[in-house]
């Protein structure tokens, strides 16, 4: 007997539930987050790092849960939106190809 899904809801009663959930529930936001997670060190205590295109927020959040000083830009006004509400601070707009943030400030970007 194989094992069944978890059944996903459809609404959650706070930011963070929903975050949750809707990680739980996509097969593919788990797999692109274990596909970005293999890039960094296992220990990111004192680093600087960048994720460009956060979509929704949901997968900055998750990288953010790993530790380091995280910060997030996208070129899409209502992505940085969304990813500014459910991360909070640190989430920037490109504008072109130019990221909002001084040269040589971070240890890791991921795109």
């Amino acid at each position: 007997m194989t094992a069944q899904p978890e059944a996903c809801t459809t609404a959650a009663p706070n930011k963070t539930d929903w975050v949750e959930e809707l990680f739980r529930c996509s097969p593919l936001k788990k797999e692109k987050f274990a596909y970005l997670k293999a890039f960094l060190p296992s220990d990111l205590r004192g680093l600087h790092l960048i994720d460009i295109g956060g979509d929704n927020g949901v997968i900055s959040s998750k990288l953010r849960d790993l530790g380091g000083q995280w910060s997030s830009v996208d070129l899409i006004e209502e992505a940085v939106g969304s990813i500014r509400a459910v991360v909070g601070e640190r989430v920037y707009k490109m504008e072109g190809i130019a990221i909002p943030l001084p040269e040589k400030s971070f240890d890791f970007v991921l795109v």
